[in-house]
């Protein structure tokens, strides 16, 4: 009804760099090759929801880390704490059997039976009653007796002063445990009562106990997960998915916006380099569109730019369509060679014609190159053919190396930094 046929063409040159229409974000030099484009190997980016899963796990672990050190050392001075306890019961008992024995005859029976009971304990491995001199006076194994202790039970014996730790004189500290505590016998004289035990008893509930708060946490872990989405984390996906999307969409027409395509240029270089597989990049540039505007108003060109964006959605599975802004618009084809291209192509032109809403084009086709590592050679040649096919009456397709292409490149062009002409005209 509209179509473009039935209006002047422009002069090419211009490409519609005088006309100003509401909305466009991008400027000519935004819109150079280069600019914008990753310089290093594609790297593919792990999804929002899967790095806040992971943030979440990592700050679980090391949650659950940091509460293990402190359980286990709050259970280790717990554990400690009820066997010192209980070490000063059976102490109160042994005086108290002192006591009662005959002053001059020696350890009393049930002193030495009571160093018996204490020894038959699961992690006790040695009792002893040591005196201010050192003397194991009673023991269990009884084997120890008259032997010479030195060092902490002695000095506990002389001052009073209890202790419950690390068995000192031990090869390896962490292997035992020991307690003692003072006590006085008949004729006010001093002791210490020496208790060592296993310290791989107390290790081993304390390693139970660990066990038993990690198999509780991995449990939760569903259940947290749960807790979170209802919470409001599934929106919070939801939504910056959402917002990702929308900051590379091209809000009139649908399509990949500039920056959606600078990272699709950049991983789809990467991959047909990786894999020897041939990429065409196709730029596509609306004729005649600033008079669309100015005679129909931008509404109409808003549909134009739809009908054209979904013409080019319309093709090959495998392509991807860009509006690079204004009136042009760009598809990344991978696995196709120049020749398919042209006519896939071809096809979305002729898909266009028949629609009321048939609009004249140009488009340029380029192959990407051996050493092209950003795609910025294949976008001044797709560029390029793209300005020789403007020269064209009607909707032209032209490839990079076409006999046309190579008499209207714009190598003799007034322009001196070797940038494509790009268009700044831009609907909404």
């Amino acid at each position: 009804m509209y179509a473009v046929d039935s209006i002047f063409r422009e002069d090419p040159k211009r490409r519609s760099s005088d006309c100003r229409q509401p909305g466009n974000a991008h400027s000519a030099s935004s819109l150079l090759p280069g600019h914008g484009l990753a310089d290093k190997a594609h790297v593919p980016k792990l999804s929002f929801g899967f790095r806040l899963a992971l943030a979440g796990l990592i700050t679980l672990t090391v949650v659950l880390f940091a509460t293990q050190l402190l359980v286990s050392a709050s259970v280790r001075e717990t554990m400690l704490e009820e066997n010192r306890l209980l070490y000063q019961a059976d102490a109160s008992f042994i005086q108290s059997s002192l006591a009662a024995g005959e002053s001059g005859t020696g350890v009393p029976a049930t002193t030495r039976a009571a160093l018996v009971a204490i020894d038959e304990r699961p992690a006790v491995v040695n009792v002893e009653l040591v005196s201010t001199d050192g003397r194991v006076v009673a023991a269990s194994p009884s084997h120890d007796v008259g032997q010479t202790e030195r060092g902490r039970s002695v000095d506990v014996a002389r001052s009073g002063h209890n202790y419950a730790g690390p068995e000192l004189e031990a090869r390896d500290v962490e292997q035992e445990y020991t307690y003692l505590t003072a006590l006085t016998g008949p004729d006010a004289k001093r002791y210490a009562l020496e208790v060592d035990e296993d310290a791989s008893v107390l290790n081993k509930r304390v390693s139970l106990l660990n066990t038993r708060l990690v198999m509780l946490s991995v449990l939760a872990l569903p259940f947290a997960a749960a807790l979170f989405l209802l919470v409001g984390g599934a929106r919070l996906v939801q939504g910056h998915n959402l917002a990702l999307r929308r900051a590379e969409r091209d809000p009139l027409t649908g399509l990949g916006n500039r920056r959606y395509f600078d990272d699709r240029l950049a991983g789809e270089v990467a991959t047909a380099q990786s894999r020897r597989a041939p990429l065409v990049l196709a730029v596509l540039d609306l004729d005649d569109f600033k008079a669309i505007n100015d005679t129909h108003g931008h509404h109409r060109g808003d549909e134009v730019l739809a009908a054209v964006a979904s013409a080019l959605r319309a093709g090959r599975r495998a392509d991807t369509a860009f509006r690079l802004g204004g009136d042009e618009f760009a598809v990344l084809m991978p696995n196709i060679g120049l020749e398919g291209a042209r006519h896939a192509m071809q096809r979305r032109a002729d898909a266009l014609a028949q629609d009321e809403s048939s609009v004249a084009f140009s488009v340029g086709l380029a192959l990407l190159r051996e050493g092209d590592d950003t795609g910025r050679e294949m976008w001044e040649h797709a560029d390029e053919a793209s300005y020789a096919a403007k020269r064209l009456p009607g909707t032209a397709v032209l490839a990079h190396g076409d006999p046309t292409a190579r008499e209207e490149s714009p190598a003799a062009d007034s322009r001196t930094d070797g940038a494509p002409s790009t268009s700044v005209a831009a609907n909404r």
